[in-house]
């Protein structure tokens, strides 16, 4: 479509406001942007410049990725910082903590852990590979609150730390993921560890113990079965409860093939003795 002639004789006043707009706020839009056109003092030149070209830092960068007026989405600091260039100075943070803002920039709609460091999505490919929702093996990798797979997989993770050499950048990235793991979920840890000694678990807790790919007993009109565990999710509404959805092999007379069904393990109060759950892991 042409431009028109308004559109074409936008002024340079025009241009030094809406760009006032942009980045008034320490916010880095995602369109790149000639230093020439905005006002960056040295220090913030120096000090990004150095994130950019140095080697990626074993922290965890809390960012905000927000939208302009115009629908633009860009990355800032979650504490406010006047980063007014374009450079990918996020990506030099072994781990982000993203939080994705609405249109206006008010409300937080989701949180995720982004992973920057290669040597994670390494070591994340080659302990987890693939669970429901999430891929490990893509270019980027993002994992959406509330990073159940992280504390399923923490102690694969733990171990997979052990064969790293000690004092290397791979070692510092995993064990800032690892802390991060066991202050995420500390009190989900040392709740569930005591319930577990017993036997026991709470409804809230009960995801914990349900891992996706785990063997599933359930009985089936009163008859013993197994069942491959595909996901879960907490069901609300008239018959709460957390929801299975499960796969078995079958048998229709001339193949096997699979097929998929559900078990609702309804909602309860206090603790309940795993066993007695309508199913459950078998380890």
């Amino acid at each position: 479509m042409a431009r028109t002639k308004q559109t074409a004789a936008m002024s340079a006043g025009s241009r030094a406001r809406r760009q006032q707009r942009l980045f008034g706020n320490g916010a880095v839009p995602e369109a790149q942007v000639d230093d020439s056109e905005i006002e960056i003092d040295d220090e913030t030149k120096a000090r990004h410049k150095e994130i950019e070209e140095g080697e990626m830092r074993a922290e965890l960068k809390f960012l905000d990725k927000k939208h302009t007026d115009k629908g633009q989405s860009y990355y800032a600091d979650t504490i406010d910082e006047d980063v007014p260039e374009q450079v990918n100075w996020w990506s030099k943070f072994a781990l982000c903590l993203v939080r994705h803002m609405d249109q206006t920039n008010t409300y937080v709609q989701n949180v995720c852990l982004q992973v920057n460091s290669p040597h994670l999505k390494d070591i994340l490919h080659d302990t987890i590979g693939h669970y429901p929702g999430i891929s490990f093996h893509t270019k980027d990798i993002s994992i959406p609150r509330p990073y159940h797979v992280l504390y399923h997989y923490r102690h694969e993770l733990e171990k997979a730390g052990e064969d790293l050499e000690e004092g290397s950048e791979a070692c510092g990235h995993n064990d800032l993921l690892l802390d991060w793991i066991n202050t995420q979920f500390k009190e989900t840890i040392d709740e569930t560890e005591n319930l577990l000694e017993q036997g026991m678990m709470t409804y809230p807790h009960l995801w914990t113990i349900f891992r996706p790919d785990a063997t599933i007993y359930a009985p089936v009109f009163g008859q013993a079965r197994a069942f491959t565990l595909c996901s879960y999710e907490y069901a609300c509404g008239d018959n709460p409860g957390l929801y299975l959805q499960l796969s078995f092999v079958d048998f229709d007379g001339e193949d096997f093939g699979t097929r998929s069904t559900g078990r609702l393990v309804a909602a309860f109060s206090g603790a309940e003795r795993i066993s007695e759950l309508s199913g459950f892991p078998i380890k």
